[in-house]
């Protein structure tokens, strides 16, 4: 659990969060899930990926999130793997306003690595983006 919040200012450039991210074994499957809060003003909005350090067999991934303000919906839910994530997915920000992102999925292990949550401002900007005390990540290796 995230223990306080994170802020990142004028900087596009996805980098891993402090606090979500965990070592994985070789040869392993894992389950997780992770809930993150974000938040942003709508001049930089924000954007995220999942990156592992290591190679993977497989791996299945969901993800859902709120709108700023507003009720999750059928269109927000899109299943991908951590290939098809890397270009990063961009969500609109508005003022003093925190969304959440729902991620879950299998990951089968090649090589050891660390499994990790990375996001940034989508356009650099003196705003803050921030991901929020109490985001979590949990994990168990099945």
């Amino acid at each position: 659990v995230k223990p306080s919040d994170e802020t990142r200012t004028s900087n596009t450039t996805l980098t891993a969060d402090t606090d979500l991210t965990v070592s994985l074994d070789a040869s392993s499957t894992y389950i997780f899930r992770m809930i993150v809060f974000l938040s942003a003003h709508t001049t930089p909005d924000s954007k995220y990926d999942l990156e592992y350090t290591g190679t993977t067999n497989s791996q299945d991934i969901y993800a859902a999130n709120t709108q700023y303000g507003g009720s999750i919906s059928n269109t927000n839910l899109v299943s991908y793997t951590l290939e098809s994530i890397p270009t990063s997915l961009a969500l609109t920000g508005t003022a003093s306003a925190t969304l959440t992102i729902f991620l879950h999925g299998v990951i089968n292990t090649n090589t050891a690595g660390t499994f990790r949550f990375r996001w940034a401002q989508n356009a650099s900007s003196s705003e803050n983006v921030t991901v929020r005390k109490g985001s979590c990540l949990e994990y168990r290796k099945i």
